[in-house]
């Protein structure tokens, strides 16, 4: 099979660091009609954190494989996890605090009109036209292009971001029901790209805030997003479309994040839809760019 012609979806997820512990975790799969990617931080300030991110993501995978209805329910499914996780908490002798296993997630599922999200805590849930590459480089960031659906569950304290929804040890009484969001996939143009990842890659709560001299307020920019950008935009006019070529396209951006780029552990996860696919092949067939 020439995979350079397949059209359908595409699904893919990493996750990486550059500390000795890793407490982010990601994994995708794709069900019947359903193409999925997760990815979860484990809370730093939280014992038993690596493991949780990884309990919580392996147990959303094994619920979708088992999830016979065709209708999304993100909230059951969060509940589900948090159930999980108490009856994990409850076998470990070893808990210390009220504030072990904390973690957040994101969780993307594509179906066949729809792309529902759920998510607790923080992080960037970026949608990105699947005609993101005909804009100029300097404009990538102008809202019609890639926007961030994650409003982050968090407040200031001391000056720096704390979370509020999350999950964790249960009788902290840290609600688990997530933030949904539908979005309705476009499948007359240009289609939709969805990327989600932890903190360690971005998040609105995490970006610089400034104000000059004539009062005008400037939001730092994201590197790590720009990468991305330069990165996708390179990938997709190639060409080569599959779920092999788009797991070695986020390894390489994996490694350029983990050289230089990074502080922190990091998880991202990517749908590309199959009528942003589509509509790469028919731009660059017309425009003849390779």
């Amino acid at each position: 099979m020439n995979q350079s012609k397949s059209t359908h979806s595409l699904v893919a997820s990493c996750y990486g660091t550059v500390k000795k512990k890793n407490e982010d975790f990601s994994s995708d799969c794709s069900i019947a009609h359903k193409n999925i990617i997760m990815v979860a931080d484990g809370i730093g300030t939280s014992a038993f954190s690596e493991r949780a991110s990884k309990e919580i993501v392996n147990k959303g995978i094994k619920y979708f494989k088992k999830e016979k209805e065709a209708v999304v329910n993100l909230k059951r499914y969060f509940s589900e996890i948090q159930r999980h996780l108490d009856i994990l908490i409850d076998k470990d002798q070893n808990i210390i605090t009220e504030k072990d296993y904390g973690s957040t997630l994101i969780t993307a599922i594509e179906t066949r009109d729809k792309i529902h999200i759920g998510y607790v805590g923080n992080g960037a849930i970026f949608h990105i036209r699947g005609n993101f590459t005909e804009f100029e480089e300097t404009v990538y960031y102008l809202p019609w292009v890639c926007v961030n659906y994650l409003n982050p569950h968090t407040i200031p304290d001391k000056g720096k971001p704390t979370l509020f929804k999350h999950f964790g040890v249960k009788k902290m009484g840290v609600p688990t029901v997530p933030t949904v969001i539908s979005l309705e996939k476009d499948l007359e143009h240009a289609g939709d790209i969805i990327v989600i990842c932890t903190d360690g890659i971005s998040s609105q709560d995490h970006l610089e805030v400034g104000e000059d001299e004539y009062e005008n307020l400037w939001i730092e920019g994201s590197i790590t997003l720009r990468i991305l950008l330069n990165k996708l935009r390179n990938y997709l006019k190639k060409g080569d479309y599959s779920n092999t070529s788009l797991k070695l396209f986020l390894k390489t951006y994996k490694q350029q994040l983990e050289k230089d780029i990074v502080s922190d552990d990091f998880a991202i996860g990517i749908i590309i839809t199959e009528t942003a696919l589509k509509y790469q092949k028919k731009h660059q067939d017309e425009t003849g760019e390779d």
